[in-house]
Order: C-alpha cells, then sequence, then structure tokens
C-alpha cells in the first residue's frame, strides 16, 4: 500500500524519461548488487559520513576504486565476445555479440560520462584543459585503453552481426 501511495512521487507525470535518468539506473546497479552481496555474507561495514565540496582544483579526486565494478563488467562482455570469436566463430547464435558490446559499450559510456563530469568541475575550479589531462592521466588512459578494446572488438564482430541481423 505504501509503494501505491508513493508511486506518483517517483514518476511524475510531466517529467518525461531524460539521458541522466537513464545513466543513473545502468551506473547504479553494480552498487546495488555489490551491496545485496554484502548484506548476504553480513559484511559489517562502519557508517561514515562522505566528504563531499573540500577539495577543489588540482586537489579534487578521481577514484579509479569505484569503476572497477564497471571495467570488471565491460571486461567479461569484451572477453565472451572473443571467447565466441576464436572458439566458436560462427552459429545461429552469433547476433548476441551486438547485446555484449552494447552492455559494454553502457558501462563505457557511463564512464565517459563520470570523467566529463570531473573535467567540467575541474575547469570551473580554474584548472586548465593541459593540467586536467595531466592530473587524469592513469583515468584517461584506462578510457582509451577500453575504446581502443570496444572498437577492435566491434571491428572484428561487426560481420557476424551483420549475418545475424540479415538471416545470411
Amino acid at each position: 500500500m505504501i509503494w501505491a501511495w508513493s508511486h506518483t512521487w517517483h514518476l511524475p507525470k510531466n517529467i518525461s524519461l531524460s539521458w541522466r535518468g537513464i545513466v543513473l539506473h545502468v551506473a547504479r546497479w553494480p552498487i546495488v548488487f555489490s551491496a545485496l552481496i554484502q548484506v548476504l555474507f553480513k559484511v559489517q561495514k562502519p557508517y561514515m559520513i562522505t566528504v563531499k565540496g573540500l577539495h577543489n582544483g588540482v586537489n579534487r579526486p578521481f577514484s579509479l576504486q569505484a569503476h572497477v565494478p564497471y571495467f570488471a563488467l565491460m571486461g567479461v562482455a569484451i572477453l565472451s565476445c572473443w571467447f565466441y570469436i576464436l572458439v566458436f566463430g560462427h552459429s545461429a547464435v552469433q547476433g548476441n555479440l551486438l547485446f555484449a558490446l552494447q552492455g559494454a559499450a553502457i558501462f563505457l559510456l557511463s564512464y565517459v560520462i563520470s570523467l566529463f563530469k570531473d573535467l567540467i568541475d575541474m575547469l570551473k575550479d580554474g584548472v586548465s584543459f593541459a593540467r586536467y589531462v595531466l592530473l587524469r592521466l592513469k583515468p584517461l588512459s584506462v578510457l582509451v585503453l577500453f575504446l581502443i578494446l570496444l572498437s577492435w572488438t566491434g571491428f572484428v564482430s561487426a560481420s557476424r552481426i551483420y549475418e545475424a541481423i540479415t538471416f545470411k
């Protein structure tokens, strides 16, 4: 009954689906899944207030550890494509390569948006773009690595996906 009563607050009538809402849904499910696993295994963690707004400019942190679940999911999707390509080559299920690549691309997009938001915040704090690139060399390198992996996997998978779509 509480859900039915509060449902209108969760889905306002005059607000449509936005790209931010979609990214939020994609970005939060690994964290929610992690929380579920921790509850099932009764992991005890101390309550800590998160620090926000204390670090500005070049001192603003960007944690790669927070993105590890997304890197893992992208890696699993890309590796599953390569496993299929190298072991099976062609079969009736090769169209699923598209869905694996789509999943990896969605998590990569989530990471790109996180980096872009960090860039905007740093620029607002007066950090130059060149300085930003130097400060974020490791996160940007990870981005380039996954862009190359995803692009190469997509290129190799394209003919198989095309065959599956056109029923050849």
